[in-house]
């Protein structure tokens, strides 16, 4: 799937089980907001290309933070030069 004009590419589902992933290209200083992580088990961050800031801490390239399901979505905004963002949704577990 294409880069949307807000600067959103799924990668990956959402599943039903929901294993899902996304990319998300942010602007200097742009916000961004994730996808609820109750929708899974838990949200890798990577930061790809550029700097992200988040609650006052700069986030580098190749930084990753990690939301778990009861937290609330990923907030961040674009450093400087923006970023590139690489978000990762492990799948629920499933009884068999």
């Amino acid at each position: 799937e294409a880069l949307a004009a807000d600067g959103t590419q799924v990668l990956l589902g959402p599943e039903p089980d929901g294993m899902a992933a996304w990319r998300y290209r942010v602007m200097p200083g742009e916000g961004l907001r994730g996808p609820a992580p109750a929708g899974g088990r838990g949200q890798y961050w990577l930061v790809v290309d550029g700097q992200m800031q988040r609650g006052g801490a700069a986030l580098g390239k190749l930084s990753c933070a990690f939301v778990y399901p009861d937290d609330e979505p990923f907030e961040a905004a674009g450093g400087p030069a923006g970023a590139t963002v690489l978000a990762m949704q492990f799948p629920r577990r499933t009884r068999g």
